[in-house]
């Protein structure tokens, strides 16, 4: 029995001065960030519409999801975006109805009126809604014939109102060198379609660019057609091999790994911006005496600007980000900058 304990002491010892060790260590807690999605807020609308009596139809969460027939097999880790909107219609007026408005003046008139003769709107007879949904996703990713693609579709048509003849989706993908830059159209297309039938385009992505995605999809009926707002997604950083710029939150300081400002930074090939080994001493003391002391020996410190790059050795360019983090994950990405 003593052997025994004393085999398993030995084992958590050399499990606690493992070096760079990522386990349950409250410093090392990465952001978990997954892809952007939007399905509940269009299955709360549907609900509470199918509530006020506007719709039959009892539409959930895993419904929207399951409507969306995307003929692609899609790996969940390349999902920049996915999601679906709604658009709604009265069909006895031509109106492009807000959904917000419709049921908070569903909810006060069922609330504050028991007189079945009491006004209304003509909706509750004819109002129409439809679901658009659509998906950005990258494929090839981390490879130099990496593409950006986007997805939208018609899901479904719900309501009393006079159905459409067809739909028509215009769908883009657009890229700027800056997050707030002007954005220019890599791939576009504008088609009829019917109900459940998907619209996808592509672009390949060769250089590190700021993109975004939008969708809008029209109701066709003989004599008109009638579209919401179109539903714009992003801006995503891939790098010139389709990787997603990494984003980290210092959980001490709170300070943030910023993304670059623009993908035609020049390289630079001074060394100026290097930390000698007294300069990272110093780094780590003002950050202990500041925030709390890390265990530096999971920690390494980064530029978030990096020196080939254009960027300096100011403590405002310089974050701690856990070894393994630094090493597998942002040092990658900048490499294919």
């Amino acid at each position: 029995m003593k052997k025994i304990f004393s085999v398993l002491l030995i084992l958590l010892l050399l499990l606690s001065f493992t070096p760079n060790s990522l386990a349950n260590s409250p410093d090392l807690e990465l952001d978990q960030v997954s892809h952007e999605e939007n399905y509940s807020e269009a299955a709360s609308q549907l609900q509470q519409l199918n509530d006020l009596g506007y719709i039959d139809e009892f539409i959930t969460e895993e419904d929207l999801r399951a409507e969306f027939q995307d003929s692609l097999n899609v790996n969940e880790e390349n999902i920049l975006s996915e999601g679906t909107y709604l658009v709604a219609i009265d069909t006895e007026t031509d109106e492009i109805i807000n959904i917000d408005e419709l049921i908070d003046k569903g909810s006060q008139i069922s609330t504050f009126s028991s007189n079945e003769d009491s006004d209304s709107i003509s909706t509750y007879n004819s109002l129409l809604v439809y679901s658009v949904a659509f998906k950005t996703w990258i494929t090839d990713a981390g490879t130099t014939t990496s593409k950006i693609n986007h997805s939208a579709e018609v899901t479904g048509v719900y309501g009393v109102g006079t159905r459409p003849n067809n739909y028509t989706i215009i769908a883009s993908i657009q890229r700027a060198t800056s997050e707030n830059g002007s954005y220019i159209n890599a791939d576009n297309s504008t088609k009829t379609v019917a109900l459940k039938q998907v619209v996808t385009i592509s672009a390949y992505i060769n250089s590190t660019y700021y993109w975004k995605s939008d969708s809008m999809a029209y109701a066709n009926y003989p004599n008109a057609s009638y579209r919401a707002d179109a539903k714009n997604e992003g801006p995503w950083l891939l790098n010139k091999k389709g990787i997603k710029y990494p984003e980290y939150t210092d959980p001490k300081s709170k300070k943030v790994m910023i993304k670059p400002s623009s993908t035609t930074w020049s390289a630079n090939s001074s060394s100026s911006c290097a930390l000698s080994t007294s300069d990272r001493t110093a780094y780590r003391t003002w950050y202990d005496k500041t925030y709390g002391a890390l265990n530096w020996n999971d920690y390494e410190i980064h530029h978030i600007r990096p020196c080939k790059w254009g960027g300096n050795k100011d403590y405002s360019n310089l974050i701690p980000l856990p070894y393994s983090f630094h090493r597998s994950t942002v040092s990658p990405w900048w490499v294919n900058y």
